[in-house]
């Protein structure tokens, strides 16, 4: 609750504060500490016990790279992976991390435009994006960043998935599943305005789809 109640303050602050800019993208650090990354450079927030935030900004080292000057910084996706913060651009494919105060790229890859909406995450030491909506379809297609080639690779999965894709799920993550629910579905030729109803878990370490069931 502590954190919910920061993150709502911290919103009001930077969305209403007179001295910061709107709408930045806020990722959290740990329990009582956020980051708040703005074009500029980063704001990195702390709630004390009297539920008080102070701040302080620091100007990134380094340029933003050149695909990230003409969007929205909080149109990016995030995840944490062993402490370092990892960005990626919308749809997928170009892929940043945080360091030494500066945000740099580090894949060797393109705008794939393919998976808006997925669900960007980190397991096991490694990269992940799952499911989306891209060129006129929903996907269930998980994918994983190759840091040594740079690029994405597609991973195979097994099972029941959920068979019209995921776009814009709700997502639960425990130590080795992902349960999706809550998620709509597209094709070139339908599109499903209601939600899916069942509840489905790819386990990732034996990379299968299971259905568990109608929750509505």
């Amino acid at each position: 609750m502590r954190s919910i109640f920061f993150s709502f303050l911290l919103f009001s602050t930077y969305s209403f504060g007179q001295d910061l800019v709107s709408e930045p993208l806020i990722v959290k650090k740990d329990s009582v500490s956020f980051y708040a990354f703005i074009k500029e450079g980063v704001y990195e927030s702390t709630l004390s016990q009297e539920n008080k935030i102070s701040y302080t900004f620091t100007e990134y080292s380094e340029q933003l790279p050149k695909s990230l000057i003409d969007i929205p910084i909080n149109s990016l996706s995030t995840t944490n992976l062993n402490g370092t913060i990892y960005f990626l651009y919308p749809g997928g494919g170009i892929v940043y991390k945080y360091i030494d105060n500066s945000i740099v790229r580090i894949d060797d890859s393109f705008a794939h435009r393919n998976q808006f909406s997925g669900f960007f995450f980190a397991y096991n030491n490694e990269l992940y994006l799952l499911g989306g909506y891209g060129y006129w379809s929903s996907k269930n297609l998980l994918t994983k960043f190759n840091f040594q080639t740079g690029s994405w690779d597609v991973v195979s999965t097994d099972g029941l998935s959920p068979d019209d894709g995921i776009d814009q799920g709700s997502y639960v993550v425990t130590d080795n599943s992902i349960f999706v629910f809550n998620f709509l579905s597209r094709t070139a030729t339908q599109v499903k305005e209601t939600p899916n109803p069942y509840l489905f878990e790819l386990n990732m370490k034996e990379r299968k789809w299971y259905n568990r069931g109608r929750l509505m």
